[in-house]
């Protein structure tokens, strides 16, 4: 099943024009044939009449629409490559974010010499493959920060306590299991793919053939 594309904002303009192309030609005859009707002008003057704003009307409305059309080409252009040019500095800052909030979380627990159950957490964390690429793994890196964040004044000058290090360690311990199912995912997926890419190469290049040559 094939989806539909998204109209061009041009082209759109250009429908909507080519829509109201009869209706403004008829107000444009009638607000330049009601006057002379009115006065009981000769049929051969509001031919000629009918003829002139005919023309007049073609003509302004090609022009206008051309002009209009490519107006709003033109901003689709600019918008279109402002978009490119934002794209590259938007997906490469996500990652490296992601990145520098786990390693500034990791450093912030490993801080807390007195919360043991929360270093054992981190212990967990700092093994994990961190697939920084994955919004799901942005998104847990966020929450790591804050949640570290939160902990930090009290885990961090050593005033917590054994009940707010057990809290902790449950937090950070959720985290790293959502990242892990990431993790696994990501791994099923890449052995997917390396399965998928060696049964192409063994089709392709049969030993037989490899043999005979």
């Amino acid at each position: 099943m094939t989806l539909p594309q998204p109209i061009r904002p041009w082209r759109l303009a250009a429908g909507v024009l080519l829509h109201l192309a009869v209706p403004l030609y008829l107000l444009t005859l009638a607000g330049v044939l009601l006057p002379p009707i009115a006065e009981g002008a000769s049929s051969e003057r509001l031919a000629a009449l009918a003829a002139h704003a005919s023309l007049a009307f073609l003509i302004c409305f090609l022009v206008g629409s051309v002009v209009l059309t490519g107006l709003v080409r033109a901003a689709e252009l600019l918008i279109e490559a402002g978009r490119s040019r934002a794209s590259p500095r938007l997906a490469g800052g996500a990652p490296d974010t992601s990145r520098t909030q786990v390693e500034t979380s990791l450093r912030r627990i490993r801080s807390w010499r007195s919360a043991p159950a929360a270093l054992a957490a981190e212990a967990r964390l700092s093994k994990l493959s961190w697939h920084h690429d994955d919004p799901r793994v942005q998104a847990i890196a966020n929450d790591l920060n804050r949640i570290t964040l939160a902990f930090d004044p009290r885990l961090g000058s050593g005033e917590g306590g054994a009940e707010l290090d057990r809290m902790a360690a449950d937090v950070i311990d959720r985290l790293a299991a959502a990242a892990e199912l990431v993790s696994d995912e990501r791994r099923q997926l890449d052995d997917g793919d390396a399965r998928t890419l060696a049964r192409y190469i063994e089709l392709r290049y049969p030993s037989s053939d490899l043999t005979g040559a």
